[in-house]
């Protein structure tokens, strides 16, 4: 496997670690079923998923998804809330890589990220930009997205001893030309890599991709959160969708995917077909 000379790993399929709540599977007086997913990004499929308990939240139901995950060369991408040190020792010691964004609820950490951004930017040491405009069609509306990494962990200061797994951090800034002027954003990341900027952003946008990819089709196009089916039939019939979108997606052809699904029904030699392309692909 290729090293770059800072460190940097080969590209590798980008793992999205992330809740959904099945909004229609909540009893009565009840909590609706909450379930993680770990969704392959690149290849379009769930990975696994664990349901979180009713009296817990996300964190012990990610830290087994990981456990029981082959995530060897892979780069697991998660939410704030699940930037914490379990989380990375777990994904570290299942050989894969991590990208986790910072907020408030790691206070020293992300004073610490942002110490070390700020120092990087006024000294220009071990700092990458790297900027890419998306404009509107009427030439008016813009979007830049601005990233600066980290590569010299000397400047996390103390926190560097409680991170051990942390080898680069960073901010991706985000300034979008709004009908009430310029509004900018910035969300800070850890990494237990070196990762040049635009290898950071394009992480970081990929992380995203489990919300279109799998969460927006599970409610559209098998209408999950319309489901009313509670407790672990909710849980199971989730993970049968995945599945089925799984078996879908080996069509490539560019078509809907509930028109595949009505032709799966209708055509048993099509699903036929997917099956075998299916199996092909395990």
């Amino acid at each position: 496997m290729r090293k770059s000379p800072k460190g940097e790993r080969p590209d590798g399929e980008i793992i999205v670690v992330d809740g959904k709540e099945l909004r229609g599977a909540a009893a009565a007086e009840g909590s609706p079923v909450r379930v993680v997913s770990a969704f392959a990004v690149g290849a379009g499929i769930s990975l696994g998923q664990e349901t979180v308990g009713e009296k817990t939240n996300e964190i012990p139901a990610v830290r087994k998804l990981v456990s029981e995950l082959d995530i060897k060369g892979c780069t697991v991408t998660a939410d704030a809330m699940l930037c914490r040190k379990d989380t990375c020792k777990a994904v570290v010691e299942g050989g894969g890589d991590f990208l986790l964004f910072v907020k408030g609820n790691q206070k020293s950490l992300m004073g610490g990220v942002k110490d070390a951004v700020d120092t990087a930017m006024n000294n220009k040491r071990v700092c990458q930009d790297f900027r890419k405009n998306y404009t509107g069609k009427a030439g008016k509306n813009f979007c830049i997205r601005t990233c600066m990494v980290v590569g010299d962990m000397s400047l996390l200061g103390s926190v560097r001893k409680e991170w051990p797994w942390v080898k680069s951090c960073g901010a991706i800034t985000l300034e979008r030309d709004t009908e009430d002027g310029i509004v900018k954003e910035t969300r800070y990341f850890i990494a237990s890599f070196y990762m040049d900027a635009a290898r950071a952003l394009k992480t970081a946008r990929m992380h995203w991709g489990i919300e279109n990819g799998l969460h927006w089709r599970l409610d559209v196009d098998f209408d999950e959160d319309a489901s009313r089916k509670r407790k672990n039939a909710a849980t199971n019939f989730s993970l049968v969708s995945k599945i089925a979108m799984a078996v879908l997606r080996t069509d490539l052809k560019k078509e809907p995917l509930r028109r595949k699904m009505l032709r799966a029904s209708l055509n048993d030699e099509y699903l036929r077909q997917l099956l075998d392309n299916f199996k092909m692909n395990l």
